[in-house]
């Protein structure tokens, strides 16, 4: 009884401590120059499997779909290289370059990175 409350102790305490760290995450504004860009089109994927219950054979289908992405690679002051995800906008107006600003958010506890998003 005791290790049952340890645990759901420590899965509470672990649940709320990232959940704090992602939503009151740190954000700094950033710039650097673009030295590449990458566009990803929307990309679906289809996969089947077979599954087996009480006896029986049936089939699944799981189908992904990953939207388009604008991606800018930065290079920062620091010489830290950076991907900034960008709006289909703010990427056709970039070219290599330019300055791009873009906001860098990180973690309130952590130091994860919870996204890289361009501004202007």
């Amino acid at each position: 009884m005791i290790l049952y409350r340890i645990i759901t102790i420590l899965l509470v305490s672990f649940i709320v401590f990232f959940s704090i760290d992602i939503f009151a995450y740190k954000s700094e504004k950033m710039n650097g120059i673009v030295i590449d860009k990458n566009y990803k089109g929307e990309q679906t994927s289809v996969g089947t499997g077979t599954v087996f219950v009480d006896g029986k054979v049936g089939t699944t289908t799981n189908i992904s779909v990953d939207a388009e992405k604008f991606l800018v690679m930065v290079k920062m002051l620091d010489e830290d290289i950076v991907t900034v995800d960008c709006s289909a906008k703010l990427y056709y107006k970039k070219e290599k370059g330019d300055i791009l600003f873009f906001e860098y958010c990180t973690g309130y506890f952590t130091d994860i990175v919870y996204g890289i998003d361009g501004i202007k």
